[in-house]
């Protein structure tokens, strides 16, 4: 099984090799501000880093020189006050309006 998997990690370097010589390379985006026009944001992660900054990424990011080829696929992080109101607001129900409101 280790040989299978080295097999297979020398097959992706050699392809990444022969895409950068034609310059294809990919970018990270882990600790980088998101920028929507490199990334795709797919969910947003509580942090402690700073709001809007990229916390994962769940796919790779390439670029043809300077032309975008495929955005990266990330997490961001926000900032966890936000969501502490949010996540009370759902877990207490509204009250239903009482028959005197209405009238």
């Amino acid at each position: 099984m280790r040989q299978v998997i080295e097999g297979v990690r020398l097959v992706q370097k050699m392809l990444a090799d022969s895409l950068g010589k034609h310059g294809i390379v990919a970018f990270s985006a882990v600790g980088q501000p998101f920028d929507p026009n490199v990334h795709e944001a797919l969910m947003q992660e509580d942090s402690d880093k700073p709001p809007g900054t990229v916390v994962s990424e769940m796919a790779r990011g390439y670029k043809l020189h300077d032309r975008l080829v495929r955005p990266a696929a990330v997490v961001v992080a926000r900032p966890r006050a936000a969501t502490r109101p949010a996540q009370e607001a759902a877990a207490s129900p509204t009250p239903a309006p009482s028959p005197k409101d209405e009238q």
